[in-house]
C-alpha cells in the first residue's frame, strides 16, 4: 500500500537526540506513513540506532551513505519516497503527535498542494525561546507568487508572519516534486538550500495554505550557541542574494522583495562579523579586527548599508549598524565579542 506521507530525516552524529525525533514520528496519529532515515556518514552511534529502529518498525527505511551534507541527504530520501505527500524533519528536532494528520487534512479539504505550519524554538532545557506567528489563511493563483513566497526572500522587519518557516515546517505533493525533478542544492554551495527548494516548488503550485498551530519543535543543542567557523560565509551570502534577485525577476516581484533581500545581507553580515570575532581566542586582536574591517569595507556592504532602512531594527542592531557605518571597528569587535559570550 502506498503510504500517505514520506517523512525524510537526514541523520548525522545525533545519537543523543535521534530516538526522540523518530519516536515523535512513529507516534503520529497519521499511521499511513514511511520514515526514511538517511545516515549521512555519521561517526557516532547514529547509524546503528537507525538500523535498530528499522528492525522494530517496518515503516522505517534506512540509507547509509558518505557524508555530503543535509541537502544531498534529503535528495536521496526523495529518490526513495513513495508517499502521496513529502515532508522533512531534522534529526535533533521533533513534532507534536497530531502534526501530519492535522496539516494533511487541511491540505485535502482545501485542495492545496503545499501547507506551512507553526513552530517553536526550544533551548537545550526545553524552554520555548520563540514561537512563530503565522496567520491561518490560503493563497491561490497569483497570491502564491505575490504574497506567500515573499518570506522566502528574507524577513520583513515590520511583519514576522511566516518568519523562519522552512522545508521542515511544510508538507509537499510528491507528484509535483517528482514531475518537475525539484531537488535541494548542497548547503556547502548555497547559503540556504531550503529557500531555493521552496522557490522552485512554488513555480508549479496553484494553492498554498498555512496553519498557525505550533507543531514543530526546532531544538537548539548545547553547542548551537557556539557554532564553528564557516569559511566563506559572506561570499556564500552574496551568491545567495544574487540567486534571490534572479528568482524575484522570474516571479515579477523585485520591488516587493528588495528590502527583504537587504535584510538577508544585514543578518548575514552581523553573523559573519561575529564568527570572525569568535577566532579571537586563536588569533591576535589585530588580525581579527583586520578581517572584520575587510568585510565591512567591501563595495557590496557599503552599498547596501547606505540603502538599509533601519526603522525596523531593534536597538542592538542599530548599534551594530552605527558601528559599521561610522567605521568604529574597535567598538564593533567588542560588541560582537560580548554577544558571542552571551550566546546571542
Amino acid at each position: 500500500m502506498e503510504p500517505k506521507l514520506s517523512v525524510i530525516v537526514p541523520v548525522y552524529n545525533v545519537e543523543e537526540y535521534l530516538k526522540r525525533c523518530i519516536e515523535s514520528i512513529q507516534k503520529q496519529t497519521l499511521h499511513e506513513l514511511e520514515i526514511i532515515l538517511i545516515n549521512d556518514g555519521s561517526t557516532d552511534e547514529s547509524g546503528r540506532i537507525c538500523d535498530k529502529l528499522a528492525e522494530e518498525d517496518s515503516r522505517i527505511k534506512v540509507i547509509h551513505k558518505k557524508n555530503e551534507g543535509q541537502g544531498i541527504a534529503r535528495n536521496c530520501g526523495l529518490e526513495m519516497a513513495q508517499g502521496k505527500y513529502v515532508t522533512f524533519i531534522d534529526s535533533d528536532d521533533y513534532v507534536e503527535k497530531n502534526t501530519y494528520e492535522s496539516v494533511i487534512s487541511k491540505m485535502e479539504i482545501q485542495k492545496a498542494e503545499m501547507i506551512s505550519f507553526g513552530y517553536t524554538q526550544d533551548d537545550p532545557q526545553g524552554k520555548i525561546l520563540y514561537q512563530s506567528r503565522i496567520r491561518e489563511r490560503s493563497y491561490q493563483g497569483d497570491e502564491v507568487r505575490k504574497k506567500f513566497i515573499l518570506h522566502f526572500f528574507g524577513d520583513d522587519p515590520y511583519d514576522d508572519d511566516l518568519r523562519g518557516v522552512s522545508a521542515c515546517m511544510s508538507v509537499y505533493s510528491r507528484e509535483i516534486i517528482h514531475k518537475n525533478q525539484i531537488r535541494f542544492l548542497s548547503e556547502r554551495k548555497v547559503f540556504s538550500e531550503d529557500t531555493i527548494f521552496n522557490l522552485e516548488y512554488c513555480k508549479y503550485v496553484d494553492k498554498v495554505v498555512t496553519c498557525q498551530q505550533h507543531l514543530y519543535h526546532y531544538c537548539l543543542k548545547a553547542d548551537s550557541f557556539t557554532k564553528g567557523y564557516q569559511k566563506g560565509r559572506w561570499e556564500l551570502t552574496l551568491h545567495f542574494t544574487k540567486l534571490l534577485k534572479e528568482y524575484a525577476q522570474y516571479y515579477g516581484n523585485s520591488e516587493l522583495v528588495e528590502d527583504r533581500i537587504r535584510m538577508v545581507l544585514w543578518v548575514s553580515l552581523i553573523d559573519s562579523v561575529k564568527q570572525e570575532v569568535k577566532m579571537i581566542e586563536k588569533q591576535s586582536y589585530g588580525d581579527v579586527k583586520a578581517r572584520v574591517k575587510a568585510i565591512c569595507e567591501q563595495k557590496e556592504v557599503c552599498t547596501f548599508i547606505n540603502e538599509l532602512k533601519i526603522r525596523g531594527l531593534n536597538n542592538k542592531q542599530k548599534l551594530f549598524y552605527q558601528c559599521i557605518k561610522c567605521k568604529w571597528y574597535n567598538c564593533l569587535v567588542i560588541l560582537s565579542y560580548l554577544r558571542n559570550q552571551r550566546g546571542l
